[in-house]
């Protein structure tokens, strides 16, 4: 792992949860205020993560925390944070590392360069699968393309995957505009990248 374990927790849960409260963070992180605290002042004064606080008085009654998205320390970060996601996906999905080397390889052979982000979303990225379930996996590219061809190149890749396979493709602009609706935003929520952490960030800055 990059990052230490506690610092890891507690940049996961800001980077899924924006706008999460400290007593939150200190509880779902299963860290102690101190080192909480820590982390938290040193990602704040290396422009990582940001806050909003609500005062009362004299006192902070409150403070939000989220990730910097427009930093170049925060996009590095958080790409990072993206990368050991993937790794953690993979961990638990082993018989998915060959079949996701081979399209991304096919991708590559077919001069498919527009597809810039490949990513898992629904139950598998939740590890909430069950024996029926689909693997969702959206295209996201910087131009149109040939869907068909890209499916076809997506059932030879995953032909001896055991569940069904369901491919999205869409563009980086469409799916820019539409962010904050249904779906998009359940994916924005949980998935995992597996191609193009930086430029995922990029998308939803």
């Amino acid at each position: 792992m990059i990052f230490p374990k506690s610092e890891y927790k507690v940049l996961k849960l800001i980077y899924e949860n924006p706008s999460i409260t400290l007593s939150e963070l200190i509880k779902r992180a299963r860290v102690s205020a101190a080192t909480a605290k820590r982390r938290l002042d040193h990602l704040l004064s290396s422009e990582i993560i940001t806050e909003k606080k609500v005062i009362g008085g004299k006192r902070v009654l409150l403070r939000n925390f989220y990730p910097n998205l427009f930093s170049e320390e925060g996009k590095n970060t958080f790409s990072l944070i993206e990368s050991e996601k993937k790794q953690e996906f993979f961990k638990k999905n082993k018989s998915l590392i060959g079949p996701f080397r081979q399209v991304l390889k096919n991708i590559k052979m077919a001069g498919k360069g527009k597809i810039k982000i490949v990513l898992v979303f629904g139950s598998f990225a939740t590890y909430s699968q069950v024996k029926d379930s689909d693997l969702d996996i959206l295209f996201l590219s910087s131009g149109e393309i040939n869907k068909e061809d890209l499916k076809k190149e997506v059932e030879r890749s995953f032909i001896t995957f055991n569940y069904e396979i369901s491919p999205r493709i869409d563009t980086l602009k469409n799916f820019k505009v539409n962010i904050d609706k249904g779906i998009y935003q359940t994916i924005v929520k949980n998935h995992i990248i597996i191609k193009g952490s930086l430029d995922f960030i990029r998308l939803i800055s």
